[in-house]
């Protein structure tokens, strides 16, 4: 009887490892449609691409404009910890909450530059 306790739990383990795979495979692919989403933006500058660097490209839109903002960010971050000792947990719960809001925001621009496009 244990056997068989140990073998269904086997076979739901299996089962969820799976699924996490499965799971995996869907959001790789979602990425990488997203950056062939965010790849039109150079064909619009007149930037050719061959298709094989357009399947494995990941540029950023407007990365100067970006990379100044996330200086900015850290910057306030460092005067806030210096100033009003700010504890650190905050501090990475603000920068996972910008880079979630950052992450929305390329694919949502991504996904407006494809339907103007069409």
């Amino acid at each position: 009887m244990a056997n068989k306790t140990t073998l269904k739990r086997l076979e739901d383990e299996l089962g969820g490892f799976k699924r996490m795979q499965q799971g995996t495979r869907n959001f790789s692919r979602n990425l990488l449609d997203v950056a062939a989403g965010l790849n039109l933006q150079q064909h619009e500058n007149g930037v050719e691409v061959s298709p094989h660097q357009q399947q494995h490209t990941t540029r950023f839109i407007n990365l100067p404009s970006n990379l100044i903002t996330t200086v900015m960010v850290f910057s306030i971050m460092m005067i806030l910890v210096s100033f009003f000792e700010v504890k650190l947990k905050t501090i990475i719960y603000g920068l996972t909450t910008l880079w979630i809001i950052i992450i929305i925001w390329l694919i949502f621009t991504s996904y407006l530059k494809k339907i103007e496009l069409k």
